[in-house]
């Protein structure tokens, strides 16, 4: 009798180690599971849904429904913004990709993108919002060298030449050589000479702060 119970008591200790292992297992795929349902893992899943079904600004109606639940989860997933915005665009809600945009700079104020965006919404019809847009922009970004190539352009749209010099000026400041810059230098220079009562700047003007 007694070599029975021994039997059974050595057969106790396994099994409760095994129970205890499948126990561990249980709260480790509770936690991982958890962990892929957070907010911004699954605003991301969503996106990324989204993005398949409208990659090049598809009128896709779960893709909207996705892009948006995606935004709801965490309002910084930027790549959702433009996703959804170029699904408004498409569909000629423009308005609406603005308002996206527009958010965007709200909820994260230090990021230079949405007034990127709203800058190229704004372009050809609105070269004024475009030109506060991209100011905007380049208080926060720089280094983007096309950005200032389209500031100037912007003001030269306007008619408004001397700004236009002055940022093209400042752009041949920060990329010495440019030949883009270099032309256009030209250009708008010929145009305020021929233009009665405006003066050649000398160079020197401050763009957005910075020369």
């Amino acid at each position: 009798m007694a070599a029975k119970g021994r039997s059974f008591m050595s057969l106790q200790v396994p099994w409760r180690l095994i129970a205890v292992g499948l126990a561990l297992i249980a709260v480790a795929a509770v936690g991982a599971l958890g962990y892929n349902r957070s907010p911004a893992r699954r605003a991301i899943a969503l996106y990324e849904a989204a993005f398949k079904l409208s990659c090049c600004g598809e009128p896709d109606p779960v893709a909207i429904r996705d892009f948006k639940e995606a935004l709801r989860l965490n309002p910084r997933l930027f790549e959702a913004r433009v996703g959804l915005g170029a699904i408004y665009v498409t569909l000629d809600r423009k308005r609406e990709a603005e308002q996206l945009y527009e958010e965007g700079a709200r909820v994260n104020p230090s990021d230079p993108r949405p007034h990127f965006e709203l800058a190229e919404l704004a372009q050809p019809d609105h070269p004024a919002q475009a030109i506060r847009h991209l100011k905007d922009y380049l208080a926060l970004y720089d280094r983007d060298q096309h950005a200032w190539y389209e500031l100037a352009r912007c003001y030269e749209k306007r008619g408004q030449n001397q700004e236009s010099l002055q940022v093209w000026e400042s752009i041949a400041r920060r990329y010495p050589g440019d030949p883009i810059a270099q032309r256009a230098i030209g250009r708008v220079r010929r145009k305020l000479a021929s233009a009665p009562g405006e003066a050649l700047n000398d160079g020197k003007q401050i763009v957005n702060g910075k020369p």
